[in-house]
């Protein structure tokens, strides 16, 4: 938003106090277990920018340019994460079609 070409942006990020990011993968994520429900599907690329070992230069371009973008006198990066591993997701297997 800082760097966008429409005023609106730039004004909403210079207004922008403060934010909290839920779930935020900035660590990665073992995708393994989506991308076999994936399968070829487009969202296979996005999915690979979250992965542990494939996305990490992206995930570390972001967090710089957020660093960055934030950088003013007053600000605060705070970043808080679980330290217990969280469950994946399960394919489940529906006995009834169409579910």
């Amino acid at each position: 938003m800082q760097r966008s070409s429409h005023e609106i942006d730039r004004n909403s990020f210079m207004a922008t106090y403060g934010a909290l990011l839920f779930g935020v993968p900035s660590a990665g994520m073992d995708v393994e277990a989506l991308a076999a429900m994936i399968g070829d599907l487009p969202a296979r690329t996005t999915l690979g920018d979250l992965d542990n070992r494939i996305g990490h230069r992206l995930r570390h371009r972001q967090h710089k340019e957020f660093c960055e973008a934030y950088s003013f006198e007053d600000s605060i990066l705070a970043r808080f994460f679980e330290l217990d591993e969280t469950p994946t997701v399960q394919k489940v297997v529906s006995d009834h079609p169409g579910l």
